[in-house]
């Protein structure tokens, strides 16, 4: 997600994003927050993004340079990701073997 402004200044009738984005952690889902300016609340930063480890905040003059350390973040997350998909197919397989003995 990102915004240039709090939140809580959208007009009624729309979901919070808290709210929006708690289903999706519930199901693993990673939500990164980008922060740009000065008019973001960080508390609303912090109830959106999935762990503190996902939230940015940057100057609008700076955005140019960002992407790389999002990339490196994301690509950090999904390495980390795939070792624990690995170890969970290792124990699945173990499991497997013990079963048909």
């Amino acid at each position: 997600m990102i915004t240039a402004s709090s939140l809580s200044s959208y007009p009624e009738g729309y979901t919070p994003l808290v709210t929006a984005s708690r289903g999706l952690k519930d199901r693993g889902v990673q939500i990164y927050v980008l922060g740009v300016g000065p008019d973001v609340d960080d508390q609303q930063l912090n109830d959106v993004a999935s762990r503190p480890k996902n939230i940015y905040r940057e100057p609008i003059s700076r955005l140019p340079k960002f992407g790389p350390k999002l990339w490196n973040s994301w690509r950090d997350y999904i390495r980390g990701r795939g070792k624990l998909i690995a170890v969970a197919l290792q124990k699945k397989k173990r499991l497997a073997k013990l079963n048909f003995r």
